[in-house]
C-alpha cells in the first residue's frame, strides 16, 4: 500500500541545488526559479477592465524599477510634485498630462511618476527625475519642469496670451534636490505604494524616457539551499525589527526587499561560513 506523500516547504520550493541572489546598492532581488511548461492559453473576446487602484503586483514592479534602474550619466536627481488648483475632469486631466509628457519626451526627460488623487478629488503627480548635470540641456529641462507645467495647465486667452493665477505660481510645481538618489528611490517607491493615498482611476504610474535608463550593476551570489533558508530567516527578522510590514519572504518565486547592501553582504557572509563539526564526548 502506498503511503501518503506530504511535500514539505523545502521540497516544494526547490527547483535546483542553488539559489541566485542579486545585491543592489539598496535592495536584494531573487529572480523566479519556478519552471512552467507550455504556452499560456490565449484569451479570446476579453475586455480589459479599468485600473481602479495600485495593485500589489503593480506596486512591486514600481519598487523594483526604482531600485534596480537609473540614469548613470545624470547624477542630479530632483523630486517634483505637480498639482492643479482649479477643478478638472478626469478626461481633461489626462489630456493635460499627455500634453506635458509629449513635451518631456521631445526634450529628453528621464523620470518615473505616480498619479494620486487628493482629498478634493483632483489628481496630482509625484515624480523622480534624473536631470542633466549642467549646461544648456539642464536649463531647458528645468524650464520644462516649472514653466512648462504652468503653460500646460493655463489656457490661452483670445489674444493668444496666458494669464497666470498667483496661487498657481506657488503651488503648481514643487521641486527639491535629492542628495542620495538611491535612498530617495526607495522612499519614493514605498510612499507611492500606499493604497490609502491612491484612488485615481487609470494608469497609476509610468516612465518617461525609458531609453535613458540602464539597469544598475549588481553583485550576483549563489547560495546553497541550507544557506538560502538561513538567509531568509535572518532577513525576515531584520525587516521585522525595522518595522517593515512586508518582512516575510516567499518560499519560492521572485521577491525584492529594500535592504542596504552592507547589511545584505554581512548576512551572506555569515550564512556562508562553514559550520564546524562538534565531536560529542
Amino acid at each position: 500500500m502506498g503511503g501518503r506523500v506530504e511535500h514539505t516547504t523545502l521540497v516544494s520550493c526547490a527547483y535546483g541545488h542553488a539559489v541566485t541572489l542579486e545585491l543592489f546598492p539598496h535592495a536584494v532581488l531573487r529572480q523566479s526559479s519556478k519552471v512552467t511548461g507550455g504556452r499560456p492559453a490565449r484569451l479570446v473576446n476579453t475586455v480589459r477592465g479599468k485600473i481602479t487602484d495600485l495593485s500589489k503586483h503593480s506596486a512591486s514592479r514600481l519598487r523594483e524599477f526604482l531600485t534596480t534602474w537609473w540614469v548613470p550619466d545624470r547624477q542630479r536627481v530632483m523630486a517634483w510634485t505637480f498639482t492643479i488648483k482649479r477643478p478638472v475632469t478626469p478626461a481633461e486631466w489626462r489630456q493635460l498630462w499627455q500634453c506635458w509628457r509629449n513635451k518631456a519626451n521631445r526634450q529628453g526627460a528621464a523620470a518615473v511618476y505616480r498619479v494620486e488623487l487628493q482629498k478634493r478629488k483632483v489628481p496630482h503627480v509625484h515624480m523622480t527625475a534624473w536631470m542633466p548635470n549642467r549646461g544648456e540641456e539642464f536649463w531647458q529641462q528645468q524650464e520644462l519642469f516649472t514653466d512648462g507645467w504652468l503653460d500646460t495647465i493655463t489656457p490661452r486667452q483670445a489674444d493668444g496670451t496666458r494669464v497666470y493665477d498667483a496661487a498657481e505660481l506657488h503651488r503648481a510645481v514643487n521641486g527639491r534636490l535629492v542628495e542620495d538618489h538611491s535612498a530617495w528611490a526607495i522612499y519614493e517607491s514605498l510612499h507611492s505604494s500606499k493604497k490609502g493615498q491612491s484612488g485615481w482611476v487609470g494608469k497609476q504610474w509610468g516612465i518617461i524616457g525609458r531609453r535613458y535608463f540602464k539597469r544598475r550593476e549588481s553583485v550576483q551570489l549563489e547560495l546553497t539551499l541550507p544557506q538560502y533558508w538561513a538567509f531568509r530567516r535572518i532577513v525576515s527578522r531584520w525587516l521585522r525589527s525595522k518595522g517593515s510590514r512586508h518582512y516575510g519572504l516567499p518560499a519560492h518565486g521572485k521577491w525584492l526587499r529594500c535592504i542596504p547592501s552592507d547589511v545584505s553582504k554581512r548576512i551572506v557572509d555569515f550564512v556562508s561560513q562553514p559550520v564546524a563539526a562538534v565531536e560529542r564526548q
